[in-house]
Order: C-alpha cells, then sequence, then structure tokens
C-alpha cells in the first residue's frame, strides 16, 4: 500500500505545482482570468488521463512523464503569464504531441526494422532533401534559414533532423555485416573505416546547418556525434580528430563569421557593446535574474516582458526573475533527472541500437539544456536554439515529444525501470 502511494507521489507535487500556479495567475489580473482555468483545466486532464495509461498499462519508465509534465507545468505557467494566446497554442501543442506520443510510441515499440541498413540510408536521405528543402523555400528569421511556411503553419524542418541525425548514427554505429561471422561483425562496428564513413556522415549535417547559418544547432549536433564516438567508437583517434576539427572550426568562425564575431563580442562585454539593441536581449536577462535573487520577485510580479524573445530563447530568465535561483535551479535538475532516467535506460538495454539511440536522446536534451542555458546566463555566447518542453513552439514541443516517446519504448523494451528514481 506504501509502495502504490509512492507512486503516486511525483503526481502529486505535479499537480500541487500546477494548481498553485495557475491560481495565482488566475487571480492576479484586476478581474478573475478565465484563461488561466482553461490551461489549467486542459493540461490537468491530459496529464491524469496520460500517466494513468502509462502506469497502468505498463508503457515503461513512468517517472519520465511525469518528469516533463513537472517541466512542461512550469513552463506553461511562466508562458500564460507572458502572452496568454502562445500558452493557449502551447497547450494545444502539448495534446498533438501527446497523440504523437503513443503513435510513435506503439509503432516503435512493436516494429524491429529500425536499425535496417536501408532504413539507415532513409534516415540519411530523408534529412538531406529536408535541407535542401529548407535551403530552397525556406525563410531567414533571426539571421538562420531554419522555417518553411506551409499556409497558416510554420514548421522547422531540423527538430524533424535532430532525430533523423540520432537515429542514422546509432545505426550506423551498431548495423553489422550479416555475411559475416559473429566475430568480424564486432570488429566492422568498430573499424577505423567505418568510424570514417560514420564521421563524414555527421560532418554531412553540420555541413547543412553551417550552410543555414544554425550555428547553435550545429554545436548541438557536434556534441551529440562526440558522445556517441566516444561511447561506441574505438580508440582515442577519431576523438583526437574531431576534437582538432572543432577547435579549427571553431577559430575560422571566430575569424571569418561576423554574426559569430558579434555573439563573442556581446558575451564578452554586453554593457559596453556599441550596439545596444543588439545586447539588449543579454542585458535584459541579467537585469531580470539579479531583481529575483534567490527566491524570485513572486509569479506576476517581475518585468519580464522587457525582454527581447522572451518566450522563446530567454524563457528562462523569465522563470529566473519571478521563481528566483531557486526555480532556475529546480529546472536545470529536473532536466538533469530526465537525462539520468535517459542514460539509465540505455545502460539497460540490451539491443546495441536501443543504447545508443537512448544515449544520443539523452546526449541531445543534456547539450541543449546546456546550450541555452549556459546563453542566457552568460556562461557561454548565446545561440539561439530553444529549451526543450518549455520555449513556445510547435516544432520543437512535437520533436521532444517524438523523443520522449522513443525512450520510453525503449524502457518498455527493456523491462520495467520504475523501481528506483
Amino acid at each position: 500500500m506504501i509502495r502504490k502511494f509512492g507512486r503516486l507521489v511525483p503526481l502529486i507535487i505535479v499537480l500541487i505545482v500546477s494548481l498553485i500556479g495557475f491560481g495565482i495567475l488566475y487571480v492576479s489580473n484586476d478581474g478573475f482570468d478565465t484563461a488561466a482555468l482553461q490551461n489549467m483545466a486542459a493540461l490537468l486532464v491530459l496529464i491524469l488521463a496520460s500517466y494513468s495509461l502509462i502506469l497502468f498499462a505498463s508503457f515503461g519508465d513512468e517517472y519520465l512523464f511525469l518528469i516533463v509534465s513537472m517541466i512542461f507545468a512550469i513552463g506553461i505557467i511562466s508562458l500564460l503569464r507572458l502572452d496568454e494566446t502562445a500558452a493557449h497554442n502551447q497547450v494545444m501543442f502539448f495534446y498533438v504531441g501527446m497523440v504523437g506520443f503513443f503513435v510513435v510510441y506503439t509503432v516503435y515499440r512493436r516494429l524491429s526494422i529500425w536499425n535496417d541498413p536501408r532504413i539507415v540510408r532513409i534516415y540519411i536521405a530523408l534529412s538531406v532533401f529536408l535541407f535542401v528543402v529548407t535551403k530552397a523555400f525556406g525563410s531567414e528569421v533571426y539571421g538562420a534559414k531554419n522555417w518553411i511556411d506551409l499556409g497558416p503553419i510554420t514548421i522547422q524542418p531540423s527538430e524533424i533532423i535532430k532525430i533523423l541525425f540520432i537515429l542514422a548514427l546509432s545505426g550506423l554505429y551498431t548495423n553489422y555485416d550479416i555475411k559475416t561471422t559473429k566475430k568480424a561483425r564486432r570488429r566492422d562496428a568498430i573499424s577505423q573505416k567505418r568510424q570514417l564513413v560514420i564521421m563524414c556522415v555527421a560532418y554531412l549535417y553540420i555541413g547543412f546547418l553551417l550552410l543555414q547559418k544554425e550555428w547553435g544547432s550545429a554545436l548541438l549536433y557536434f556534441l551529440i556525434y562526440f558522445t556517441l564516438q566516444y561511447v561506441l567508437g574505438k580508440g582515442f583517434k577519431f576523438l583526437a580528430i574531431n576534437a582538432v576539427l572543432a577547435a579549427g572550426g571553431a577559430y575560422v568562425g571566430m575569424m571569418k563569421v561576423s554574426h559569430i564575431q558579434e555573439r563573442i563580442a556581446i558575451w564578452r562585454d554586453p554593457f559596453g557593446y556599441f550596439d545596444p539593441d543588439k545586447s539588449r536581449q543579454i542585458v535584459q536577462t541579467l537585469y531580470a535574474m539579479a531583481s529575483g535573487g534567490i527566491t524570485g520577485t513572486g509569479l506576476t510580479l517581475g518585468s519580464p516582458r522587457y525582454i527581447p524573445l522572451v518566450k522563446n530563447d530567454f524563457i528562462f530568465a523569465a522563470i529566473c526573475e519571478e521563481f528566483g535561483m531557486v526555480g532556475g535551479v529546480a529546472v536545470i535538475m529536473l532536466f538533469m533527472l530526465f537525462v539520468y532516467r535517459g542514460i539509465r535506460i540505455s545502460l539497460r538495454a540490451t539491443r546495441p541500437f536501443n543504447k545508443a539511440v537512448s544515449l544520443g536522446i539523452s546526449a541531445m536534451f543534456c547539450y541543449q539544456t546546456f546550450i541555452i542555458i549556459g546563453g542566457v546566463i552568460k556562461f557561454i555566447p548565446m545561440t539561439g536554439i530553444t529549451l526543450p518542453f518549455i520555449s513556445a513552439g510547435g516544432s520543437s514541443l512535437a520533436s521532444c515529444f517524438v523523443s520522449l516517446a522513443i525512450l520510453q519504448a525503449i524502457s518498455s523494451k527493456e523491462g520495467e525501470l520504475s523501481d528506483v528514481i
């Protein structure tokens, strides 16, 4: 009985945080804010229904979804305080994302074709196709050509390609030549020739991203590849080669690319930068976090609207201003817990492909969170990628839920992982 109740404690915490946050928003304005109640009801109904299904239908790791629910609840409360329309859209995207979650979970769990060499080639071909379409027909936003307009809908193909990238590399690292013996297959899987092919494929993706001026995404893809190479590759030769290439690329970027030079100059001295319009984001962010202090100004009592792009790239600053350093650290800890669960799934997986995929997805969330939060707090130059499950945007949220579904399916295939957090 105690164990069963203990399994519900994380859910109860998610519900309490959501009720308090939405309750404050409901009574914060001059009149009662019915939009807060509507969004709260829509969100909590979906969380309860989805978690019940995951828990009682044995969908694998039950804590992954609860961690994501808490992260999303914090994000949607902050977003609703900033932009009611964007928050409503985000809740609708959450519904769509959950439908996609269950579809992807079911399909991935029931099929075993994902590392077939022909399917791996499809991952790469589809990625190249999406890159070419984006380059040819995409629209440029804030210097990066990474959006495609489909009538009333705007999508970001790089969010889809990110998952294909992980699947493709995982397949290349774990596929063996079926015509050879088991011993030979093991040697072939980690041969220098194979690792060279994998490196070329990884840099093909990175090259397309650089052509589209998606510097942050290029860094993210490189870190994912480097992690997989470190864990799944053989020896340190290719790690050293990639480290040298990365250092050389960073140096060339700092010396030759004006956009990167500008970002670095703003990072080094945002208050003294000669163009205040371009450094205003980070300056307002630093002021906001400083005013929040340890415990924050309180929900609705801060001024995060002064921060440009606060709904997207800088929503973590809004969280830190109104929830304080405590709230910011809590968000980081939730992401760390999510990555820990993902790595745990990878360690327990028995199929090499599932090990690689779950490791790649965990690395993706880890590095993406580090890159965006590191940029917001001025630890590294700002790159402009989204904070998973929090930043406003349908493409990012859909990509996150597809990744979550794959992790959930792998945990279900490999047995229950809900015994200990």
